[in-house]
């Protein structure tokens, strides 16, 4: 019987349908409030992955220091759980090396305030 389309008619076909098993009604459509609540939790997901650095926040160890990407005279330092943006003072570089502010000569990986590790 290979190749042959039967078609079958349940013996309860009106019967599933009065019990809106199966119907010819269209599925509901969302309402607006329906999509804009998934347009507002689609948003929240993105701007929390765009302002979020997982690899920096994932380990934000109390005391922990970071590189700051853009700067090598700056870093961030967990207190609190929360990732606090610090600078160096003047004439120093944070090292990645060190995890401290040394002489802007002893950190070699620093090249016009952007570290070496991020280029």
């Amino acid at each position: 019987m290979s190749g042959v389309l039967m078609v079958h008619k349940f013996e309860d076909e009106d019967k599933l349908r009065d019990n809106h098993v199966f119907s010819d009604h269209p599925r509901p459509t969302p309402t607006d409030s329906d999509k804009m609540r998934f347009l507002y939790q689609t948003l929240m997901v993105l701007l929390t992955s765009l302002l979020l650095d997982p690899a920096v926040a994932a380990d934000c160890r109390p005391g922990a220091t970071r590189p700051d990407r853009y700067d090598c005279h700056a870093y961030h330092k967990c207190e609190g759980g929360e990732l606090v943006r610090l600078h160096c003072p003047t004439g120093q570089a944070y090292s990645v090396y060190t995890g401290t502010c040394e002489p802007e000569w002893r950190s070699p990986g620093c090249h016009q305030g952007v570290p070496e590790v991020f280029n």
